[in-house]
């Protein structure tokens, strides 16, 4: 999820195309949307939904019947500090952080039809620290993993997720790891 990333292209609704871009001489990338009901050149006519810290980046995902989006974000700081947090366009910042990767890289994040549930890839390998030879970031964590993350933040089974992603306070709700392995996860969906 670098500044030469993934477009991040999905639909917000029926009507509306949403997708990562940096306009030319920005120092941080932008949501933004475009109306493909327009004819002709006004195709071209995007609103921007939300801008990314500066020098930081992302992608997003539209919840389900809502306004509001489940956002990547990769901070500056040494650690990239990578997480997914909830913005509500035209909000000027995030409302709450919702996963926080530790010290591994999201891989890969998706929305379950209704909403409810974010699924996140994580790669523990993506922070290999140097030496001979290399040593993962994350210590003894599994190199890959996938958690699921209730979104509406009902108590059961799970774990709760009080990790907070830069200065966005958690919304402290519950998550689950649901597949750990060796083999990278890169693409996934419901």
């Amino acid at each position: 999820m670098s500044r030469d990333g993934a477009l991040g292209l999905h639909w917000r609704d029926a009507d509306r195309l949403v997708f990562h871009a940096v306009p030319p001489k920005a120092e941080s990338p932008r949501l933004v949307m475009l109306d493909v009901r327009r004819p002709g050149t006004d195709l071209l006519a995007v609103e921007t939904l939300h801008t990314m810290e500066t020098f930081g980046d992302g992608t997003a995902l539209t919840l389900p019947g809502r306004t509001r989006m489940v956002v990547s974000q990769v901070g500056t700081s040494r650690d990239r500090d990578q997480g997914i947090v909830v913005v509500e366009p035209p909000a000027k910042r995030p409302t709450g952080s919702v996963f926080a990767s530790g010290c591994g890289g999201i891989a890969a994040f998706t929305l379950d039809p209704s909403g409810r549930y974010l699924l996140v890839g994580v790669d523990n390998q993506a922070g290999m620290l140097v030496g001979d030879p290399p040593e993962p970031a994350c210590g003894d964590a599994p190199p890959y993993e996938l958690f699921r993350v209730d979104l509406q933040g009902r108590s059961g089974s799970t774990v709760s997720n009080t990790y907070r992603h830069g200065d966005v306070p958690s919304l402290d709700l519950p998550r689950v790891r649901v597949w750990q392995g060796e083999r990278a996860l890169y693409d996934i969906a419901w």
